[in-house]
């Protein structure tokens, strides 16, 4: 049984230790801390059945950068994932990224994750496979809060601000469906399960 903690991204109301209450916001309100919290609860009962699955959150409270990171190491976590949604300026923009700690090399057990993880999300929303990024230092993912063993990465599932599968429909819309809600939570535990 491994060790795993689900990070929904942001939550509550105000600033907390370096973490936004949101970030994204899609056309018709749906804030990106929402549907964080939906996703890593999907996947935490998938999870829970054969592993010890603990949250950084479990309501809409925000959580500092370092305290998310801390519940992975004091845990001793096998697989840290932080889950969230991109939002962009231009409503053209969609695709699915995740990232990674700067200088992660491919052979290392983040981004071994991270491709796991990366590939799965983009079987579920059939959007544009953005990569794995490493150029930014975001707290969540730095060593320094994490022990040696804990693979970690954050997935940007999609931009809620772009649009759906189809031109009648917006990410936002799509993601309104409880059954594409659960395949995109069965993919990510998919991945963790074959990171394991």
């Amino acid at each position: 049984m491994a060790i795993i903690v689900i990070d929904a991204g942001h939550g509550g109301d105000t600033r907390v230790g370096g973490s936004s209450p949101n970030n994204a916001t899609a056309p018709e309100g749906t804030l990106e801390k929402e549907l964080a919290l939906d996703i890593a609860k999907r996947v935490q009962r998938i999870l829970s059945a054969m592993h010890d699955v603990r949250m950084t959150r479990q309501t809409d409270v925000n959580v500092g950068i370092a305290a998310r990171a801390h519940v992975a190491r004091d845990a001793a976590a096998d697989v840290f994932l932080s889950i969230h949604f991109n939002g962009f300026s231009n409503p053209s923009v969609q695709g699915t990224e995740t990232l990674v700690w700067p200088g992660t090399r491919p052979t290392e057990k983040s981004y071994v994750l991270a491709n796991l993880v990366q590939k799965a999300t983009v079987g579920a929303t059939g959007y544009r496979d953005r990569g794995i990024k490493d150029e930014r230092r975001l707290g969540v993912l730095n060593p320094q809060n994490h022990v040696a063993k804990t693979a970690r990465c954050l997935v940007e599932i999609s931009f809620i601000t772009g649009p759906g599968k189809t031109s009648a429909e917006s990410d936002e819309r799509r993601l309104k469906d409880a059954r594409y809600k659960d395949s995109i939570a069965e993919a990510l535990a998919e991945a963790i399960e074959a990171y394991l």
